[in-house]
């Protein structure tokens, strides 16, 4: 089942040298995120897919591109934290201006499985 995704916290972005396993584990639980919201999407009634299209979009398109950041990783061409959250936030859609302005302002260290939690936030807000 993945239906733990729903209740569970996202697990913390491992370490560089932190186990496959730990590894292995927040991409699991991602991917679990993902087919949870297609699924619970696929199921609404087409009145409540057109209300949240977007909040699914916005998390699968946030977790491509943590999937590219990861595959530069594996290439050789690693980015820090800051810079791989900059590259997500610029690649968002101009409605996000402000929380890009507050989570550059108070300058947010946040890992990017938290990143994606805290954009699911305000895009319900």
């Amino acid at each position: 089942m993945k239906d733990y995704v729903i209740e569970e916290d996202v697990p913390n972005e491992p370490g560089v040298n932190a186990p496959r396993a730990d590894k292995d584990k927040l991409k699991k639980h991602m991917n679990c995120m993902l087919d949870v919201g297609c699924l619970m999407l696929a199921t609404m009634t087409p009145e409540l897919q057109k209300q949240h299209e977007d909040m699914v979009a916005l998390g699968a398109h946030v977790i491509k591109m943590m999937g590219y950041i990861q595959t530069l990783k594996k290439l050789g061409f690693p980015l820090k934290n800051e810079l791989a959250s900059d590259v997500i936030l610029q690649s968002l859609l101009d409605n996000f201006k402000t929380f890009i302005l507050n989570f550059n302002m108070k300058e947010i260290s946040k890992t990017l499985p938290k990143s994606l939690a805290m954009l699911r936030t305000a895009e319900s807000d």
